[in-house]
């Protein structure tokens, strides 16, 4: 979803200088209402969820129609001492 030039912009540069992507392969899109949204979501070839925004309901709705989502988790450790985790006792 489109939020703001620059977040689009260093989104362009990672896919570029990271995985080789073209730029023009990421698209980012205006909201619309759901049902427009789930056709146009039939069209993507992969969906994107990344640490910086979990995909919640939108990734739901890529497995929905049909489109494979990779996630790009943060490593277990450093969730785990976000959540406490790290200080329960073996």
């Amino acid at each position: 979803m489109r939020a703001c030039d620059e977040m689009e912009s260093n989104l362009r540069t990672i896919a570029a200088e990271e995985f080789g992507l073209e730029s023009s392969r990421l698209i980012f899109c205006d909201k619309v209402p759901r049902d427009e949204h789930l056709r146009r979501l039939r069209l993507a070839n992969l969906f994107l969820d990344t640490p910086a925004y979990n995909a919640h309901t939108t990734g739901c709705d890529s497995l929905v129609v049909g489109v494979p989502m990779v996630s790009l988790l943060r490593p277990v450790s450093s969730l785990n001492g976000e959540i406490g985790t790290d200080k329960m006792p073996s």
